[in-house]
């Protein structure tokens, strides 16, 4: 029988050398492509501790992104939620104000037409400070609505194999994630002009069949101004969205496999908002410079 070193020495040399192997297989390739961690293991190693390590890392991480996914998700739907409860009680408004806005907008303006400013200035302190207040909340539900698209879309090109049942899911929550995106973007926009300009941002609480004022003179410059606010937020929104085409258009060659088919639809998406974009700033630049015919007109249909 050899002494225990015999014995011993050879022992140390082969877990020496399993250690060796499994560095390597940790030293492997995680390499980081638009947000989305990509595993890519050789399978020089074809051993049972290997496979175990190898899917026990994968799933550990998988399960962390899933698990952020599924908060952003929750964190979009409580923002959408609030963006449309919290405004009221966050100003301190009145039962009048928040349940019978209509009323009060009527009289105000009743009043304002005769001469006396009053109630009018404090119904649109008021609504400037709701504006303000939902424009904050929408400009977060913005940003986290766009997290969680970059998250869903970046799972949807990630997954292997052939297209199935589970990237119906995934693009189907895309997709509803893109349409909360845009209405975020419209929420921000809108409450921007009516933080701005209270007053004509009101006249569409005026609920139809209102006495029309004999002269909207009185309106004319007030009317005039939340059209230019409007125009110049449009007016960022489309240099963003124009930015934004120019980056995607430089890297379509770029994108590989089925990332293609969610490039594609990127680009498409963003064409379309900037097409109705550039409506809406040549609309509202058209009624700044002239805002009587679309005041009169806003009368005449009430």
């Amino acid at each position: 029988m050899g002494s225990l070193d015999d014995i011993v020495g050879p022992l140390d040399g082969t877990v020496g050398s399993l250690d060796d192997m499994l560095g390597s297989v940790d030293g492997y390739l995680v390499r980081c492509n638009s947000g989305a961690m990509t595993y890519a293991f050789a399978h020089r190693f074809d051993s049972p501790i290997t496979h175990w390590r190898t899917r026990t890392w994968a799933a550990t991480i998988h399960g962390g992104r899933g698990s952020t996914t599924a908060a952003l998700a929750v964190v979009v739907v409580a923002l959408v939620v609030a963006v449309f409860t919290v405004p009221p009680r966050v100003v301190g408004a009145t039962p009048l104000q928040r349940d019978q806005l209509p009323e009060m907008a009527s009289a105000a303006f009743a009043s304002f037409w005769s001469g006396s400013t009053r109630e009018l200035d404090a119904l649109a302190s008021y609504w400037m400070r709701f504006h303000m207040v939902k424009a904050a909340i929408a400009a977060v539900l913005l940003v986290a609505a766009i997290l969680l698209t970059r998250r869903l879309a970046d799972r949807l090109t990630t997954r292997q194999g052939r297209f199935g049942i589970g990237d119906v899911g995934v693009g189907a929550a895309v997709i509803g994630s893109t349409a909360l995106v845009g209405l975020a973007v419209l929420l921000v926009v809108a409450n921007i002009q009516g933080a701005f300009v209270p007053r004509s941002s009101l006249l569409s609480a005026v609920p139809a069949g209102a006495p029309a004022p004999a002269n909207v003179s009185l309106m004319t410059d007030d009317f005039g101004r939340y059209h230019l606010v409007m125009a110049i937020v449009t007016g960022v929104v489309l240099a963003i969205l124009m930015a934004a085409i120019v980056q995607a258009w430089r890297h379509r060659a770029r994108v590989p496999g089925r990332q293609k088919l969610v490039s594609r639809a990127y680009l498409t998406t963003l064409v379309l908002c900037t097409l109705a974009a550039a409506v809406v700033l040549a609309a509202n630049v058209s009624t700044a410079l002239d805002p009587v015919p679309a005041l009169k007109a806003m009368f005449a249909s009430a």
